[in-house]
């Protein structure tokens, strides 16, 4: 009996135990139940308030604020339609007080648009406007973080949509493209087992070709992407791999053509082809000009000016609609096309701001034009506008705009510069006041900052405009070492500083280097040309000339007088007849030239007097030459007389200015320390020493060659002439040296190079 009164009460007791629990378990349900609905609804009434305090904000015009309510919302609820939508018209309507928060508001944004792709429902058109904006700015650009950039978007679009799909396709194009950018330096690492090398984004183009078979823009860089391999391989020396991926190439290049004659990719491809092909020919002029015949240059200098003609009729139907074709387009004209490319490319700038004024960026690039044509008024214009322009609410424009704007206030400032440097003396006062007003624009734009690439064109161009050319050519070669990729023009104003400070072989050095930036550029091929006349490196000048369209040869008159000139020196070194040349002025400097080396200066006067008595007025040339000869024959008088009257032709010639200040000189090395100490405002400084120095030593130099073209000639007495101010200049030298040159390399780049020379003379 005890037994089952303990067992029923055990029982019992497990009984109330399973009752409390399930009573507590319903409390806690409850209070779950009750606490969850409270947060819910209270998160969801904070959701609403937010989106109407948010939408109350955009009412009042504060799109900051209704910025910050949308985003407290998105934060939670990374789903809300409306909250995308709403957030994203804000940033439609913020101005940026500064570029960096451009930068910053413009990533935000692209947050934000991947945000509504990645979290709402799978749609083309919310992927495909993110991608699309993506690639335009990786072309306007060239930063790397657009392309990679849109490598994460089409792995989502890979990831979420069928290969059927539209977008899907486009995806892997630009997939292609953006891996092709991001891996240019593994061009032709990617081996396979046939022998073909697959460049970077290769197979995503073939997927898009088989998506889209017709495509005009994935044909187009398959083709160029294998020719780019091919084209690398020679480079490396890999000659038999070269040869097969050419032949594959040439196939590819051979269909696309074919699919999409008239298709703006394609024909822009064909158009850079045929122009990689002309450089490769010019390189191989340079080095040896019977390589190649004259009917190969022609051949293809005749394929890519047709090319050009035909990709301009393509885009000039709808210009507006390919903003990047026209950027590419607008490279060639000025690098083909050397008659008009100018004029082609401000009719192409016109036709596309018609149907798109806004676009600031082809509004400078039209401004650009209008200053190389030396259309200064045009330029101007263009460049208020630019400068006048409302920021932009937040886009890749607006973040673009602050950089745009420095670049216009800098073109502004050499507008106003040119303006200084061609008035008349009377107003060159003025025109210098503007243009000191223009870099003072510069400061504001950069905030002081004196040690950047365009505030150091900018004062370098002032020094350079004041004949201090020493100041200059260091700020220039600053210029360089910091750039990135600096202008041909940069490379050509140092030459010009560089020579006058007597660095001639530097100068040669930053010709060659803007031929190479700008390789299609009339002005650096005839600026080297003459400096290599100059150099008496007479054989490089004329194949310098020589590696030019053939067409260019024959008919433009600069290249015309630069070559004939270099002929005529190339005769004259050689002692042969003037027969074969056409212009009769050169042919009688010549012949005077020939007969001062003969020591027969009364013979060479005459024959320079006869022709000059013919004109009316006299060439500028045959007056120089006058001049020459009659200092040479002691009539001093008579050649400054003949300088002047030069003068009065060409006012302000520089050239023409330097020879008469060293005819009226009784001793040349009094001009030279004349004009070296002029460049310092301290005669007495260390920097003027150091000019001082390296002017003598350059003529010094100059005088001990031509003491040695004198003496084998035959004219001993005019080569000891030479040779007696070579030794008073090294005299000269000496008394300098010891305070000049130390143990130390010198920073002065003129200092140094006779450092480097002496020491390779040692080391001899």
């Amino acid at each position: 009996m005890a037994k089952k009164k303990k067992k029923k009460k055990k029982k019992k007791k497990q009984k109330l135990n399973m009752k409390l629990l399930l009573i507590i378990a319903l409390v806690v349900g409850g209070i779950g139940v009750i606490g969850g609905g409270a947060l819910y609804y209270q998160g969801s009434w904070r959701a609403t308030r937010n989106i109407n305090s948010g939408l109350e904000a955009m009412k009042e015009g504060d799109y900051r604020l209704a910025k910050k309510y949308f985003g407290r919302v998105l934060y939670r609820q990374p789903d809300n339609v409306v909250v995308y939508d709403n957030l994203l018209k804000t940033y439609d309507h913020i101005v940026p007080v500064s570029q960096v928060e451009a930068r910053e508001l413009f990533n935000e944004r692209n947050a934000v648009m991947m945000s509504r792709a990645k979290n709402l429902p799978a749609s083309e058109e919310n992927y495909a406007s993110l991608i699309d904006e993506m690639y335009i700015a990786a072309r306007i650009t060239d930063r790397e973080e657009y392309p990679r950039q849109i490598l994460q978007i089409c792995t989502e679009i890979e990831r979420r949509f069928p290969n059927t799909s539209d977008l899907y396709a486009e995806a892997m194009l630009y997939k292609g493209l953006s891996t092709l950018r991001l891996r240019d330096a593994e061009m032709t690492d990617d081996l396979r087992i046939d022998g073909r090398i697959y460049f970077p984004g290769e197979e995503d183009l073939i997927e898009h070709i088989e998506l889209v078979p017709g495509s005009d823009e994935g044909w187009a860089y398959l083709a160029f992407g294998r020719l780019a391999v091919a084209r690398r391989l020679g480079l490396e020396g890999r000659v038999g791999q070269e040869a097969k991926n050419l032949q594959h190439a040439n196939t590819t290049y051979k269909e696309a053509v074919a699919k999409n004659p008239d298709g703006p990719a394609t024909s822009l491809m064909v158009l850079r082809d045929l122009y990689l092909q002309k450089i490769v020919q010019n390189g191989e002029i340079q080095n040896d000009r019977t390589r190649i015949s004259q009917d190969e240059i022609d051949a293809l200098e005749a394929r890519l000016q047709a090319s050009l003609d035909h990709v301009e009729s393509i885009i000039l139907v709808d210009p507006g609609s390919m903003p990047i074709k026209v950027q590419e387009l607008l490279m060639y004209f000025r690098r083909v096309d050397f008659e008009n490319g100018q004029d082609r490319a401000v009719a192409l700038l016109n036709a596309y701001l018609a149907d798109e004024p806004e676009d600031l960026r082809f509004r400078l690039a039209l401004a650009d034009l209008y200053y190389a044509m030396k259309n200064y008024d045009a330029a101007s214009e263009a460049v208020s506008e630019v400068l006048g322009a409302d920021q932009k609410p937040i886009s890749l424009e607006s973040l673009e705009q602050y950089d745009y704007r420095l670049t216009a206030a800098s073109l502004d400032f050499e507008i106003a510069h040119a303006l200084w440097a061609e008035a008349d003396e009377s107003d060159k006062d003025a025109y210098f006041d503007a243009m000191i007003e223009r870099r003072g624009g510069l400061d504001d734009l950069m905030s002081g900052d004196k040690d950047n690439v365009v505030a150091l064109n900018a004062d370098a161009r002032i020094e350079m405009g004041q004949g201090n050319y020493r100041e200059a050519a260091n700020a220039f070669e600053r210029l360089i070492f910091i750039a990135n990729d600096p202008s041909a023009m940069v490379y050509r104003n140092a030459a010009i500083c560089l020579e006058r400070i007597g660095q001639q072989g530097l100068a040669l050095e930053r010709l060659a280097a803007a031929v190479e930036a700008e390789p299609m550029q009339l002005d650096h091929y005839l600026a080297k040309a003459s400096m290599e006349g100059r150099l008496r490196r007479i054989d490089e000048g004329i194949r310098t000339l020589e590696s030019l369209p053939a067409g260019i040869q024959r008919n433009n008159e600069a290249v015309q007088e630069v070559m004939a000139s270099l002929e005529l020196l190339k005769r004259t070194e050689n002692n042969t007849g003037f027969e074969g040349i056409s212009d009769p002025v050169l042919r009688v400097i010549g012949q005077a030239d020939n007969e001062m080396k003969a020591a027969n200066p009364d013979r060479a006067i005459q024959l320079l007097r006869d022709v000059a008595a013919t004109m009316d007025p006299v060439d500028v040339r045959l007056l120089i030459s006058m001049a020459q000869v009659e200092s040479s024959r002691g009539n001093v008088d008579v050649a400054v007389q003949l300088l002047d009257d030069a003068l009065v032709i060409e006012p302000g010639n520089e050239r023409i200015e330097q020879i008469r200040r060293r005819v009226a000189a009784s001793d040349i090395l009094e001009l030279v320390r004349e004009e070296a100490l002029g460049i310092s405002d301290d005669p007495d400084s260390r920097e003027a020493r150091e000019n001082l120095f390296i002017a003598f030593n350059a003529l010094a130099a100059q005088q001990n060659q031509i003491a040695d073209e004198l003496e084998i000639s035959g004219q001993l007495k005019a080569s000891a002439e030479a040779r007696d101010i070579a030794s008073r200049a090294e005299l000269e030298m000496q008394s300098l040296e010891p305070t000049i040159l130390t143990s130390a390399p010198s920073e002065n780049a003129g200092l140094f190079s006779i450092q480097f020379e002496r020491a390779s003379e040692a080391e001899d």
